[in-house]
């Protein structure tokens, strides 16, 4: 008999890495912008030129590292040295690749 790995059977394969919102992304886990887009059908397009302005933009490595009050805003963005607050419609508009970029090493944030 042959062994078959899990992979071999989509059902059971675990999912490729799709691209998601950066308000899905777990703290600490680096990812790499894919676009930058309202979500669904909004059209907000002075959100997305503020935010390329501010440097989100697709190919630049990302991590979230921190989260306000409950988990949902404001989210703390590292891109490079630099860190940004999002609201939670800001967030939204950026889709990442997570896992993809800077090794999965913490991210400094100052506290001990």
């Amino acid at each position: 008999m042959v062994a078959v790995p899990s992979s071999f059977w989509p059902e059971t394969a675990p999912a490729a890495s799709q691209p998601v919102p950066l308000t899905a992304l777990a703290k600490g886990c680096p990812a790499t912008i894919v676009a930058i887009a309202p979500p669904g059908n909004a059209v907000d397009i002075d959100v997305v030129r503020r935010l390329r302005e501010l440097g989100f933009l697709a190919g630049e490595q990302v991590r979230v590292i921190a989260r306000g009050m409950g988990g949902v805003e404001p989210i703390a963005v590292r891109i490079g040295s630099a860190t940004f607050a999002l609201r939670r419609f800001e967030a939204d508009c950026i889709q990442v690749q997570p896992g993809v970029g800077a090794p999965n090493q913490p991210v400094a944030t100052g506290r001990q």
